[in-house]
Order: structure tokens, then sequence, then C-alpha cells
């Protein structure tokens, strides 16, 4: 799905923090961090329980070498998610990260 799609949804979907996460995606993909990060925290915004919304937001902010916030995001994801593999891989992201 391109950018424009996931744009009309939100339209008809203003409220699911699915369209946002998966806007993310598609912006992270063309390098647009500061669009990603816009989505992710609205993604937030409507569902706090969202790991992937922290963890796709940790990438981002990896990717643009802000490793504090990198780090705070694969935290709050690490606190939401009940499965032991991706706690594992997020606190992996958090060590690579130095912290």
């Amino acid at each position: 799905m391109a950018i424009a799609d996931f744009s009309e949804t939100i339209k008809m979907k203003p409220k699911d923090a699915n369209v946002y996460r998966n806007r993310s995606v598609a912006y992270l993909n063309k390098r647009e961090f500061g669009l990603a990060i816009a989505d992710l925290t609205k993604a937030i915004e409507l569902d706090p329980n969202s790991a992937a919304a922290y963890y796709r937001r940790g990438l981002v902010y990896r990717d643009m070498r802000k490793y504090d916030l990198a780090i705070v995001n694969f935290k709050n994801a690490a606190q939401i998610i009940k499965d032991p593999e991706l706690v594992k891989t997020v606190m992996e992201e958090i060590k690579n990260l130095g912290g």
C-alpha cells in the first residue's frame, strides 16, 4: 500500500492506530523519519498499549541516532509485551545502543 492509500484510510478511520503504524513503515522506507515518528506518536496516543508502535518508534530513533529516545521506546515496548522472544529482541536492541 502506498502512503496516499494509507492517508485515505486514515480519513475514513481516524482512530485506527494500526493504519498510522502501517503508514509509518511506508514513511520509514522513504527515510522520512519525522513523518514516521509523527505517525507512531499518533498510534501510541490512540493505543497506549501498542508495543509494536513503541518498538518501531525506537527503531526510527535508532536510525536517526537519537539513542536515548530509542532506548526509552524499546523499554516501553518491553514493559507492554508478553512474548519472551520479543522481550529478548528488544533488550538486545537496548544493549546494542549501550542502554
